[in-house]
């Protein structure tokens, strides 16, 4: 079963080359409202393939925490996170879209271990 669309994720690396960039910031994959926790693996699986592809392109990947995907909660996030565990995948943290969720916006999950990148805003 294929959820989510990875389309985008490829595009950016062509995007990205044109660009001279080496970093990419995704939301990860769009999660439905019948998506059921247990797609989580199989989330983490589609996002580890991206990261790989882009790690052969010389690409970063950075995952973004946002309301309405995947990565929507500091938990989700850390699940990601740990289950990628790709050199080039990192965490672009945004503590203003967790507090979207209604959660606190540092929360007591170590996200960023390992792979963390930044936070938003911070620089």
């Amino acid at each position: 079963m294929k959820i989510g669309a990875v389309t985008d994720e490829i595009f950016a690396t062509d995007l990205g080359k044109r660009l001279a960039v080496k970093r990419i910031i995704i939301f990860g994959i769009k999660r439905e409202k019948r998506d059921q926790p247990e797609l989580l693996t199989e989330v983490i699986q589609q996002i580890r393939d991206i990261t790989k592809q882009a790690r052969e392109e010389g690409f970063e990947i950075l995952l973004e925490n946002e309301p309405g995907w995947w990565a929507d909660t500091a938990e989700y996030t850390r699940q990601i996170v740990t289950g990628v565990n790709l050199p080039n995948f990192k965490l672009n943290w945004d503590p203003g879209n967790l507090v979207c969720t209604g959660q606190s916006p540092y929360p007591e999950v170590e996200t960023g271990r390992p792979g963390r990148s930044k936070l938003v805003g911070t620089d």
